[in-house]
């Protein structure tokens, strides 16, 4: 388990500063999530196949789309672990 330590020059308690800040970044994080999601969706009915069955036979899509899926489902694989972590963190005083 990773800890931190903040410390504020001001007399001012930083808790609720630092939960608003993590409440932000995860609803940052959704909404990229929903957008790589649409992506994906698009992709999928252009082409009427899955997300995984695009993974397992890529070369059936034309190179840029095929590019373009992949990057979609990486970013949506990072941005849901962005999330996990962001999500698994306590705030302790």
């Amino acid at each position: 388990m990773a800890t931190i330590t903040l410390k504020s020059i001001s007399e001012k308690p930083i808790a609720d500063l630092i939960l608003s800040a993590l409440e932000a970044e995860r609803r940052e994080i959704l909404t990229a999530i929903k957008k790589t999601e649409f992506k994906l969706k698009n992709l999928e009915e252009k082409y009427h196949i899955s997300t995984d069955e695009f993974l397992a036979q890529p070369s059936r899509i034309p190179e840029l789309d095929a590019l373009e899926w992949l990057g979609e489902e990486e970013t949506l694989k990072l941005l849901q672990d962005k999330l996990s972590q962001l999500e698994e963190i306590q705030i302790c005083t």
